[in-house]
């Protein structure tokens, strides 16, 4: 079967779970391999995609292709790339990080594939504590999910967190323009809200079966089920 399947820049990405390969689909319908290995939470930005690898004993590593090189070898569970940073969850030390993707890097490559600590790279706590899955950002903003689902934003010029819509709850949380878009947890059907969690929509439609996750990309929904 196939998960974290994506359309950027014109072509498809998929994840073959049986075979554990991370693929690209070209126009002339030939897959072209990746990554050889479990690969999670793919996503992408500039001419790169990104994608998590279980290297270390909490989560993995994050990775980047064409080459798969490593560009954050700390435990990492959820991530996203923004201005020239990474931030990130560490399950480790159950903290929110950001730190720059060049000093990361750095660090990876001293390291020669080994696993450091979040405090060894310079990363910055932006909340301790916390548990963060589907980690967006927009602007001076970061979305996630919580350790009960429920979707908040941190200003990171602040340092101030609020529930989206007074406790929305929702897990596979895509930012795409100014909306939200998140599977709910009540009822496994896709939705969209304002970044304030006003005008909530239902997406799914009457042909509807168990959604397990939504990606946006380039203006397309792709949602598994």
């Amino acid at each position: 079967s196939v998960a974290f399947l994506a359309e950027y820049k014109g072509k498809v990405y998929y994840y073959d779970t049986a075979e554990k390969k991370y693929y690209r689909l070209n126009e002339s319908g030939d897959d072209v391999l990746i990554h050889d290995g479990m690969t999670l939470y793919p996503q992408f930005s500039g001419n790169y995609v990104y994608y998590i690898t279980p290297d270390s004993t909490y989560g993995g590593f994050v990775r980047r292709a064409p080459i798969s090189e490593i560009v954050l070898n700390v435990n990492c569970s959820y991530f996203t790339v923004e201005s020239g940073n990474i931030i990130y969850y560490d399950p480790a030390i159950d903290d929110l990080l950001i730190v720059k993707m060049s000093e990361a890097m750095k660090f990876a490559k001293e390291a020669d594939g080994e696993a450091n600590e979040s405090a060894d790279i310079k990363a910055v706590v932006l909340l301790e504590d916390t548990a963060a899955s589907y980690v967006n950002v927009k602007g001076r903003y970061v979305y996630y999910s919580d350790d009960s689902n429920k979707i908040k934003r941190l200003d990171m010029s602040k340092g101030d967190i609020i529930e989206i819509g007074h406790g929305i709850m929702g897990s596979y949380m895509n930012i795409y323009d100014d909306y939200i878009y998140y599977v709910s947890p009540s009822d496994n059907r896709i939705y969209r809200c304002n970044l304030d969690g006003s005008d909530i929509r239902d997406l799914t439609g009457t042909n509807y079966a168990r959604t397990a996750g939504v990606s946006i990309y380039d203006g397309y929904m792709v949602y598994y089920a």
